[in-house]
């Protein structure tokens, strides 16, 4: 009878409802931490203090997580069980003969305008098809192409020209080439990560990561070796949560060195400890029609050497 004679005449807020509940006896315990107001109408706002405790939930959480994170990135193992594995459990799945295998991370250097991109387009349409790449065989895969610095027209046309000298048909790429163009855009290294490990999660991974340049991914100062090591270990992250190789352009500094041509740029974490294979462009000469490289000097941690690969 009660709740029959209850007057909804006024606006319904907070404060009125507080009022009609006081009128049938209700002790408000909220009076002393939250000031109702007339002007404010009913909403599920929480009061501050469980605001604080869920707030503490949450940071428990994140730290547990990360807690569990690091413990997992410990994993010892015996290394006697390695003389039983079978030759397939040894050997490194090649993306690319000799210079890219899954999981690892090769690193273009090379002079502004000396044919990076062009280079790593034909590399994309290479595994993408099966074809060899500068006389190196590659395994059939699916193939990423990240393009945050030139015009989504210069590509397309370049992929055209690329294929057509090579006799590339849209069926033989059979959708394993996919580009993404994110010119114009602030996007790091963890940005294309995150999105890159969600699509590999959801079924659509990739053989083949490229990305033209580290420069416009870049996190932090490329002179800090503290920040550059951050990088890098982002980079390794990434090729081992997709299980891609990855393939990264870079650019040369202010001049050649005496020891390796054309050095890239930044600290030598980035440049020469980070990358498993390190390609220097050291020179270039393209010829009309043919699009020929001459020369590339290749350092590969793996055979701490610099053999040359033409």
């Amino acid at each position: 009878a009660q709740w029959d004679s209850f007057d909804v005449g006024a606006d319904v807020t907070s404060g009125y409802v507080v009022r009609v509940a006081e009128s049938f006896g209700w002790v408000n315990p909220a009076t002393e931490r939250y000031d109702w107001d007339d002007s404010v109408p009913v909403d599920n706002r929480e009061p501050p203090a469980a605001k604080a405790e869920t707030d503490t939930k949450a940071e428990a959480k994140a730290k547990a997580k990360a807690e569990a994170a690091r413990k997992k990135s410990f994993v010892y193992q015996d290394a006697g069980a390695f003389l039983d594995l079978p030759e397939d459990a040894v050997r490194l799945d090649y993306v690319i003969e000799r210079i890219l295998p899954r999981e690892h991370v090769c690193q273009l250097v090379a002079q502004g305008g000396s044919g990076k991109t062009l280079l790593g387009l034909n590399a994309a349409v290479s595994v993408a098809t099966g074809r060899d790449f500068l006389s190196m065989g590659t395994k059939r895969g699916d193939v990423l192409f990240v393009d945050p610095e030139v015009h989504p027209t210069v590509i397309k046309r370049r992929v055209r020209d690329i294929c057509s000298a090579r006799g590339v048909t849209r069926e033989e790429l059979g959708g394993r080439f996919t580009y993404l163009n994110l010119r114009g855009q602030t996007h790091t290294l963890s940005d294309i990560g995150r999105n890159v490990r969600a699509r590999y999660e959801e079924g659509q991974g990739y053989d083949l990561i490229i990305i033209d340049s580290i420069n416009a991914v870049m996190e932090g100062d490329e002179n800090s070796s503290g920040d550059m090591r951050e990088f890098v270990s982002r980079m390794q992250t990434l090729t081992s949560e997709t299980h891609a190789a990855l393939l990264m352009m870079h650019h040369t500094g202010k001049g050649p060195t005496a020891a390796s041509g054309y050095r890239g740029r930044g600290s030598s974490v980035l440049v020469l400890d980070g990358p498993d294979t390190c390609i220097e462009l050291a020179r270039l000469r393209v010829e009309e029609g043919t699009g020929a490289w001459e020369l590339l000097r290749r350092y590969d941690k793996r055979r701490r050497d610099g053999a040359e690969v033409r």
